[in-house]
């Protein structure tokens, strides 16, 4: 089936976008935006924002947190659509994050054929894409997250094209990183996921020397990890102003056990010992990779495992061959997915120390980074299958 695929012309950019599009519009035509916990603090500050003539750094100081800044771009948004369409501005945000999740599916089946010249594996990345229910349950939230979706791919994007062609500058993709960071909080990661992909245009290595690499700079991020682990036990121990309200509510969840925000079956016994935080932290990470919750009924995990069964098979497999040089790619095609790769490494290692929050939204950034991986695995599931005719 693969190889007749593969017969066929990637799925064209503008009809595939239309056609995500389409789709997902015509689901939250049925359903209607949904309100989120988050969604009053965010219409809070956008009218707050307007009130004081988009006064910034008068809001920070009225909410005495740092999050209110890692959000302003976003609020910003929010309060231009209630200046444009007054109530009706959560209808005008789930479709804008409709527009953004159709954009990233059709633009990651393109990456997926420019960096493998293989139809199939852009067309698996497609219908990945497509049957994602971590990607399109929150189509219809009225959150910052699809947008941020196509915020963050766009980073990917560039980074991608810079160390495929090379000889351009990069200060567009650190300035688009920084601004990430006043999106969303999670968006403060695409600063050193930039830099990653930097080393990696600006040096020629073998596959195995960028292996040992992110190697050396996913142990250091353990250590960091490891040492933060004092800092969940005391509060307190936090060295700087910046952030403490922030440092204090994430050593109350570790003093919860908890590993997935309010799915309990994943919490661990209030921890003791420094070794219980360490636990914590390591199942974090494991968990943010978990298929779904224990909770979950029989269709939602069916539902699931059909998306990441073949996910992390064809992913991991082509992993394993990244790492070893053996994808059969070209050395700038391999280090587009050594930049996919380190972004999934990044964000599990933060979430693992941070918060996995309730059913996987924070890993929504780098699905599409899973599927063009797992995409690089049927490519090169297809190169070591004979043709048939």
């Amino acid at each position: 089936m693969l190889d007749r695929l593969d017969r066929l012309r990637p799925p064209p950019l503008l009809p595939t976008w239309l056609g995500l599009f389409a789709a997902i519009a015509a689901y939250l035509l049925y359903v209607g935006p949904f309100l989120v916990p988050d969604t009053p603090a965010y219409s809070f500050w956008a009218d707050r924002l307007i009130a004081t003539g988009f006064d910034y750094p008068a809001l920070v100081r009225e909410n005495g947190s740092a999050a209110s800044l890692a959000y302003s771009l976003f609020v910003t948004l929010v309060a231009v659509l209630k200046l444009v369409f007054g109530s009706g501005w959560t209808w005008a945000l789930v479709m804008l994050g409709a527009a953004s999740i159709a954009a990233v599916g059709a633009l990651l089946a393109r990456l997926a054929f420019r960096l493998t010249g293989s139809a199939a594996a852009a067309w698996a990345a497609l219908i990945l894409f497509a049957a994602s229910f971590d990607i399109m349950q929150w189509a219809e939230c009225v959150v910052s997250d699809p947008t941020f979706l196509l915020f963050a791919y766009a980073v990917f994007l560039m980074e991608a094209g810079r160390i495929l062609r090379g000889g351009r500058s990069w200060l567009p993709v650190f300035a688009a990183s920084a601004a990430a960071s006043l999106y969303r909080p999670t968006g403060i990661l695409l600063f050193p996921i930039t830099a990653w992909s930097f080393y990696l245009a600006r040096t020629a290595g073998e596959a195995r020397a960028r292996a040992r690499v992110l190697g050396l700079a996913f142990l250091a991020a353990c250590a960091g990890a490891a040492s933060l682990a004092f800092v969940w036990q005391d509060a307190s121990r936090w060295p700087f102003g910046f952030a403490r309200l922030e440092i204090a509510a994430i050593s109350r969840t570790y003093g919860q056990g908890q590993v997935v925000w309010d799915r309990h079956g994943t919490y661990h016994a209030p921890p003791g010992g420094i070794a219980d935080y360490w636990a914590i932290t390591a199942d974090r990470f494991m968990h943010f990779f978990a298929p779904g919750a224990a909770e979950y009924s029989l269709s939602h995990w069916a539902v699931q495992l059909l998306f990441y069964v073949p996910v992390y098979a064809f992913g991991g497999w082509f992993v394993l061959l990244l790492l070893r040089g053996r994808t059969g790619l070209g050395r700038k095609e391999s280090d587009a997915f050594f930049a996919a790769l380190g972004a999934v490494l990044a964000y599990a290692m933060f979430h693992g120390v941070v918060q996995v929050d309730f059913d996987w939204r924070y890993r929504l950034p780098i699905m599409p980074h899973l599927i063009l991986l797992a995409a690089g695995g049927v490519a090169a599931a297809l190169r070591r299958t004979p043709t048939s005719d």
